[in-house]
């Protein structure tokens, strides 16, 4: 896996504006190309954990809660990192789209 500064440049150079578009309306678990079984999700996790657990605190402080699909998750390594990821690209590609658009 080519290795990129931040999760927000993952989701930038490896998903079209399309494919953002797709993650942030309809979400992962419909099966979005790199991020389909958990060998990718955990990769994606190891990688970028510290941007991951950032994007999940900030979500938190918004909403004033943690999100329910990450927490049923806890007590599985494997099924937490995807719950992770694929939470993270949902947010980082709703984010991305809405800076697009104020452009």
């Amino acid at each position: 896996m080519q290795e990129f500064k931040s999760f927000k440049e993952f989701i930038l150079d490896n998903y079209t504006e399309e494919e953002r578009y797709e993650i942030a309306h309809n979400g992962c678990e419909g099966g979005i190309n790199g991020m389909i079984y958990y060998n990718e999700t955990t990769d994606i996790y190891n990688q970028y954990c510290d941007d991951l657990h950032a994007i999940i605190d900030e979500q938190i402080e918004i909403s004033g809660s943690s999100p329910d699909y990450i927490i049923k998750n806890l007590g599985n390594a494997k099924l937490f990192k995807n719950a992770v990821v694929w939470y993270c690209a949902e947010v980082t590609a709703w984010e991305t789209l809405q800076a697009e658009e104020v452009k």
